[in-house]
This record gives C-alpha cells, structure tokens and sequence, in this order.
C-alpha cells in the first residue's frame, strides 16, 4: 500500500513536470504549416529561391491564377480584409476565383515578417503602421506564389522583385518565419483571394512579438502580381 503510495505521488509529480515543459498551444484558427515550426522541424532550405515551383493543392487553379493589372478596387489592407466572404461553388477546395477574387488591389503596407512553407508560396506578413502594434495594426498576409511550371517567367519575376527587397538571400529555414527587425515599407498588388484552409484567419507568427502576430480572416492577396 505504502509503495502504491509513493508511486502514486511520482507519477503525479512526473505529469505536472511534464505539462509544464510544454510550450503554449498557438491559437486554434493558424493554418497548419504557417506558424513556426517546432523544435527540430526546421530544414534549411538550399536552392534557386526564384525558381521553386508551387506545391500546394487546396484551390491550386485559383491561386496560380494571375490577376491581369486594372482598375485598382482596393487601395488599403482594410478594403480587402473587410470584403464579404465569397459564395464558391463545391467542392470549395478547387473553386475557380470568382466575385470580386477578379477584382484588383494595390496598396502601400509595411513587411513585418515573411516565410517559405513547403507549397513554395512566399508568405508575406504586412501591416499598416511603420511597426506593429497590437490591437491598432491591421494585418494581412500577401502571397508571392511558387512558379506554376519551370517555363514561367511571369510569378517568377514577381518573386525577384520580393527578393531584391530583403536582399536576394540563398538560403531560408524552411517554414520559420523571419522577422525583420526594421519593418520594409513595400507596395504590393494583386487579386483578392479568400483562403479556404484558414478562413478564421491565423496566418502569421509569434516570434515576432509576445503578444503575436496574427491575421484575423482568410483575406490575402494571392498571387501578387508586383512587389515595389
């Protein structure tokens, strides 16, 4: 009885340890493979960073449908962030652009963080005040797509010019979010896209800050069609 006791107590002992190393559950809305990567999941991704062909799958069509330049629609990173949710058709995972997906954005922001997940899009953290600030900044992610095929020169220029802004780096860790210490004030533009994989927003980082960094709903521009 004694001995079941003490072994209770351990045991007891050895879960509270436990729970206590474990690092805080990021919030319930991230997309799976945006947010930092755990320990010992980072890869240092070595190669020809404007060359990289797009690996994703969900609305894959859609989100390598390039957005010709127009009439700008929505000149701020709240127009496009405020826009209604999109009827799609089923199944929604490969739903065309549709709506005002065809519609054009330009807008001046400031670039807080981006990353490389493996579909090979740049994601882009940007925000409109020159540094973040929590419950002030609005935030959006913006995405320089992988290329569609190695014969494109269209989304690969656009990503020579997201390169030439952070200074043509050879090689990122895959997946974790660089932080820039300096926000890079950028011009993007683009089509509106609404995200189905995280339309309760996510798409961001904590490494940035304490408090986080996180976009509210699934709006981002995605392709952009030019990085100034």
């Amino acid at each position: 009885m004694r001995y079941l006791k003490i072994f209770g107590m351990g045991m007891l002992a050895f879960v509270l340890m436990t729970c206590a190393s474990l690092p805080p559950a990021p919030p319930e809305n991230v997309e799976l493979g945006e947010d930092d990567p755990a320990p010992g999941e980072m890869l240092l991704l070595v190669g020809n960073l404007p060359d990289l062909i797009y690996q994703g799958m969900a609305r894959k069509d859609a989100k390598l449908d390039m957005v010709p330049p127009k009439a700008v629609s929505y000149s701020s990173i709240t127009a496009v962030t405020s826009l209604p949710i999109p009827a799609l058709p089923m199944p929604v995972n490969v739903a065309p652009r549709t709506g005002v997906e065809n519609n054009y954005a330009s807008f001046s922001a400031y670039l807080y963080a981006f990353n490389l997940p493996v579909d090979n899009d740049f994601h882009l953290i940007l925000g409109d005040t020159p540094t973040f600030q929590s419950g002030v900044t609005n935030l959006i992610n913006v995405e320089v797509s992988g290329r569609p095929n190695g014969t494109d020169t269209v989304f690969k220029a656009v990503r020579n010019q997201f390169l030439a802004k952070i200074g043509n780096p050879l090689t990122l860790p895959q997946s974790a979010y660089q932080c820039l210490p300096v926000p890079i004030a950028i011009t993007v533009s683009g089509g509106p896209f609404w995200d189905t994989s995280h339309p309760s927003g996510g798409s961001g980082t904590k490494t940035c800050n304490g408090m986080g960094m996180y976009t509210q709903n699934g709006w981002e521009l995605h392709p952009v069609t030019a990085v100034n």
